[in-house]
């Protein structure tokens, strides 16, 4: 019935184990996409950097379309998704039904709670950082006129813009990467349990 208090696996029945690898199969199966937190991105006008209007009766700046849909968000690695509650089910499950997993579960549970937040704080981040780049950018288009010193200035703010950006999408992509490897260690470790 799993591994003694010394980690060696003791012989579960047919029905334990076959039930136990399922719910590890599915853990293993629960995907992390590196999506750039592309729900963050301002649109702009066709041809522009000039960013959109917001839809009629909402307060943001800019337009920002909406959330992907739910299967793209089906990933671990998303903001908006129940994934990662789905995975801590699961993870309660087994401890539940499988208390030999208890510290292992635990400590899992807890680092994916540790890079949720991450995640989380990363979107409000990208957010804020998609926000500064469209602001700048309605102001230059706003400008009028400018001097070829004045283009080079604001050149130079629009790429600092997109630099932040590009750092916060690496970012997100090195949370996505933790999570990989706390599923992978999660998964050989229950699997080495039977």
């Amino acid at each position: 019935m799993g591994p003694n208090r010394h980690g060696v696996a003791r012989v579960m029945e047919a029905n334990e184990k076959e039930r136990f690898l399922s719910i590890v199969h599915r853990l293993e199966g629960l995907r992390v996409d590196d999506c750039r937190m592309a729900h963050e991105i301002i649109k702009r006008e066709k041809g522009s950097i000039m960013p959109l209007p917001p839809a009629s009766g909402s307060d943001a700046a800019h337009y920002r379309g909406s959330l992907c849909d739910p299967k793209s968000r089906d990933h671990l690695g998303c903001a908006h998704t129940m994934c990662r509650a789905r995975a801590r089910e699961l993870i309660a499950k087994l401890a539940r039904d499988f208390p030999f997993v208890g510290e292992t579960a635990s400590a899992y549970i807890d680092d994916l709670k540790r890079i949720e937040w991450a995640i989380i704080e990363i979107d409000t981040q990208r957010q804020d950082a998609e926000r500064a780049h469209a602001d700048l950018s309605k102001s230059l288009c706003e400008s009028g006129p400018i001097s070829t010193e004045q283009e080079r200035e604001w050149n130079e703010r629009l790429a600092s813009a997109a630099r932040d950006i590009d750092t916060l999408i690496e970012t997100h992509n090195a949370r996505n990467d933790e999570l990989r490897g706390v599923q992978k260690a999660l998964v050989g470790k229950l699997s080495a349990m039977v």
